[in-house]
């Protein structure tokens, strides 16, 4: 740890451009701790006036943005050469990384049901209500497919432009609501959302030789979807147990602390 005015820098977190960001520690009333971020201008140009005066800019523009949803400015000064913005810090949870076997797992067979008994658990053991999990993520992968919501509308819009057919407004909300059906269970084996997409080609009246142009990549849209569909249902789940009051804070930040040790 260095000593850093009245802060204590726990550990460099980032760098970028003409500054670093360090996790640091303060004493603020009664004797507590307050952890922060500190973003400092780098040693190599704290005596660049050029420099100095952009840092200061930037300080006063995120003062101008100092809102509790946006971000709150603890302090500003120099210590020494070298300027400073003190920032509060909010731990969070990467869910990429809490989620990266299951990930590796979709990938892999490039279907997104694989991760559901993974899933599952890892969110329970997250902090989400396990009434909620039980519910929301099998429910999901019949009526929450992001990554198949995703690429019907683009594959099916991109074979109309081949053929050079226009689609009027009311064209383009009828297919919508067409693929709202079609869509339904497409995560069920691998390449399903393919079937659903040529059942929603010629639901529209489009040209069915355009569907030769898409299975080439199949795979590889394949994989975008799984990924999208199992990000989309884990995210659904937390939103849920935060509605329903079935969401456990504390048992999040432990996740959120096993997480950053393993960085």
């Amino acid at each position: 740890m260095e000593q850093f005015g009245k802060y204590t820098l726990i550990r460099k977190i980032g760098t970028g451009g003409m500054a670093e960001v360090f996790l640091a520690r303060t004493t603020v009333a009664q004797g507590l701790n307050k952890t922060l971020v500190i973003k400092k201008i780098h040693t190599a140009y704290a005596r660049s006036r050029q420099f100095v005066t952009m840092f200061v800019d930037e300080a006063k523009i995120a003062l101008g943005l100092n809102h509790p949803n946006i971000i709150q400015v603890f302090d500003f000064g120099a210590v020494g050469d070298t300027y400073f913005l003190a920032m509060e810090y909010v731990e969070g949870m990467d869910l990429l990384r809490l989620l990266r076997t299951e990930l590796l797992v979709v990938l892999g067979t490039s279907s997104s049901e694989t991760a559901i008994p993974g899933m599952m658990e890892k969110l329970r053991k997250a902090g989400v209500g396990r009434a909620v999990a039980g519910l929301v993520i099998p429910s999901g992968y019949s009526f929450n497919l992001d990554g198949v919501a995703l690429t019907l509308p683009l594959s099916t819009m991109f074979v109309a432009q081949v053929y050079g057919i226009e689609l009027s407004a009311g064209q383009q909300l009828s297919l919508f609501v067409v693929m709202l059906f079609t869509s339904k269970g497409a995560a069920g084996v691998t390449g399903g959302a393919f079937a659903a997409l040529a059942a929603t080609v010629i639901a529209a009246g489009l040209p069915a030789e355009g569907l030769a142009l898409l299975l080439g990549i199949d795979r590889f849209m394949s994989l975008a979807r799984a990924i999208t569909n199992t990000i989309g249902n884990a995210v659904a789940a937390i939103v849920v147990a935060k509605w329903d009051g079935e969401f456990n804070r504390e048992d999040w930040a432990q996740s959120a602390a096993q997480i950053q040790a393993v960085k």
